[in-house]
This record gives C-alpha cells, sequence and structure tokens, in this order.
C-alpha cells in the first residue's frame, strides 16, 4: 500500500468516526431530552391528579358540612317545637291554677283578714293597728322577679293616696339563706321602700307559722286589699286588680 492510499484511508476513517460520534452525541442528547418530557409530563399528571383530589376533598368536606347544618337545623326547630308544646302546656295548667284560686279568692271576699308578724325592727305587727285605713298586703320575695316589677305601681300608689288613708304592708317570705333578714334589709334600703316590711324569717323566731302554710300562699307576688274594718275587698291575686280599686275608692 503506498503512502497516497494510506493517507487517504486514514482521512476517511477520521471522518467516520466523525460521523458516527456525532450521530451518537444527537441519540444520546435526544435520550436525555425524552427523558425530561417524560418526567416533566409525569409531574403534570401527578399535579393535576393532585388538584383533583383536593377538589374531591373539598367537596365532600362542604357536602358533610352542609349536612350537618340540616342536621343541627332540625334539632334546632325539634327543640323549638318542643319547647312550645312545654310551654302552651304550662300556659294552660296556670290558667287553670288561676281560675281555681279566683273562683277560691270569690268565697273569701269580704272576710277579715287577719295578719300579724314581726317587722324588719322585730318589733311585733298587728293588721288592727292599720283599721280606719286601706291596706294592700304583698306577698313578696327579694328573689322575685314579678315581685320588683310591682315596685314602681306601689311607689307610685303609696305616693298618690298615702296621705288619703292608704297603707302598704310587704310580707317577705320564702326568702334564701344564708341571712334572709340582712338580705331583706338591704333590698329595702336599696329600693327605698317607704311601707311596713315584715320580714318572715322573724316571726319564725317568734313562733309563728310560715306565711305559705298560714296563709296557703301558691306563689308570689300575692296581693290583696283590705277595706277600713279589715275586710277583703280584692281578694288574693297575683295581678293588679288593686289598682283599679283604689282609682275607683280614692278618685
Amino acid at each position: 500500500m503506498t503512502k497516497e492510499n494510506l493517507l487517504v484511508i486514514t482521512i476517511v476513517g477520521f471522518f467516520v468516526l466523525l460521523v458516527v460520534g456525532g450521530f451518537a452525541g444527537l441519540h444520546v442528547s435526544g435520550t436525555r431530552a425524552a427523558v425530561r418530557r417524560q418526567k416533566a409530563e409525569s409531574e403534570r399528571i401527578a399535579e393535576v391528579q393532585r388538584q383533583q383530589e383536593a377538589q374531591e376533598a373539598a367537596a365532600i368536606a362542604e357536602a358533610r358540612e352542609r349536612e350537618r347544618q340540616r342536621i343541627a337545623a332540625e334539632q334546632r326547630r325539634q327543640e323549638e317545637q318542643e319547647r312550645q308544646r312545654l310551654a302552651a302546656e304550662q300556659l294552660e295548667r296556670e290558667q287553670q291554677e288561676f281560675e281555681r284560686i279566683r273562683k277560691e279568692n270569690e268565697e273569701k271576699a269580704d272576710v277579715d283578714f287577719i295578719l300579724y308578724g314581726k317587722t324588719l325592727g322585730n318589733a311585733d305587727f298587728d293588721l288592727k293597728s292599720l283599721r280606719g285605713q286601706y291596706v294592700l298586703v304583698k306577698f313578696t320575695a327579694t328573689w322575685c322577679p314579678a315581685c320588683q316589677a310591682a315596685i314602681p305601681y306601689l311607689l307610685e300608689a303609696h305616693k298618690k293616696y298615702h296621705n288619703k288613708g292608704f297603707e302598704i304592708v310587704s310580707v317577705h317570705t320564702r326568702e334564701r339563706p344564708p341571712d334572709p333578714v340582712a338580705t331583706v334589709r338591704r333590698f329595702v334600703q336599696r329600693e327605698k321602700l317607704p311601707w311596713i316590711i315584715l320580714s318572715e324569717e322573724l316571726s319564725k323566731r317568734a313562733g309563728q307559722p310560715e306565711y305559705k302554710e298560714k296563709y296557703q300562699l301558691r306563689g308570689v307576688p300575692t296581693m290583696l286589699l283590705v277595706d277600713k274594718e279589715g275586710k277583703i275587698i280584692v281578694p288574693p291575686t297575683h295581678g293588679y286588680e288593686w289598682h283599679a280599686k283604689l282609682a275607683e275608692i280614692f278618685e
């Protein structure tokens, strides 16, 4: 082989190596790009799946919350219906009791009312000492909201009719421990009550029976009006019938 042929073969071989190497490089580069594209596609699919799962989870949570609210609303509706039913039954019982008491009180009208006890100053009191005056007797308690609601009307009546021959006697009954007498004293001072106050506690200490038993009280406030001779002219009531009777008497 001549030198010229050897040189040609060498050059041709060099170019062949270059071409083969180029194709190999292109193949490797293409393979890497394909791997990157496949990885990116996998990541995209995974992200879509995560979003779908998150949306499904949110939809399930929202549906559960709606169902919880529906159940809670239904429970509230049922509880309100039950409350209204119980309130209606209680109202019916109270109306029946009120009617029974009213009939009993009609039978007690125009009879002498006897009341005695101990004042907050521990002095003896007898209703007979007020003969010649119209007297409103109120059985009451410091813990009773309805009793306190009546105070403005009592203050108004006392101010308006006291000098015309009207007096009020508040009988505090069923006061709670630890110190019923002190509780009443603080209450009277705070409310600035100007009328006669009797204490069941002090009366009991003096050996007298409880007012609830003595007068068969069925609740407070219970109010009745007696005339100048001590006769009941407005029977025991939880209402304000006495107010109209005073207007009739003094006006």
